[in-house]
């Protein structure tokens, strides 16, 4: 599942040009991504939490491979929030080019945060689209195994 237009390659570069050391900055660029509650924005420590998990989002953003070569062998579900001002339809379709075995777009009501809005709905549309991929050749089941230290 993708979730977001900052993990498309070819969109990272310009977010990454942007100066997110401070905390002012991240916190302006995430006023900017739009979603966030103003509770949020307003609680120091929430926001400082928030903030280090953006960073860390931004910082594997930032060292993942941008090698248009290679494609993903697995189905791709791509979904965007209909009101999300930073994604769009039109940013939708060169998903498709990253993976051999398909890609799937859905739009969905809400904005950036759209999974949240309607939590049961979206688990519901997922195990949805999950069970509607098509099986590859030679793809094999996921064996859950529990852990060895329980």
């Amino acid at each position: 599942m993708i979730k977001e237009r900052l993990a498309r390659p070819d969109i990272k570069r310009g977010f990454l040009l942007l100066n997110l050391r401070t905390q002012e900055h991240l916190v302006g660029f995430l006023c900017e991504l739009g979603g966030t509650p103003p509770e949020v924005l307003d609680e120091p420590e929430l926001l400082d939490y928030l903030s280090s998990l953006l960073r860390m989002d931004l910082t594997i953003l930032k060292s993942y491979p941008d090698d248009s070569r290679y494609v993903l062998n697995v189905p791709l579900c791509v979904y965007y929030g209909e009101g999300d001002l930073m994604v769009g339809q039109e940013l939708m379709p060169p998903w498709g080019g990253y993976s051999s075995a398909g890609v799937s777009i859905r739009s969905w009501p809400g904005g950036p945060l759209h999974p949240y809005d309607r939590p049961a709905e979206f688990a519901a549309q997922r195990v949805n689209d999950v069970r509607a991929s098509p099986r590859l050749p030679g793809s094999r089941p996921t064996v859950r195994q529990e852990a060895s230290w329980g």
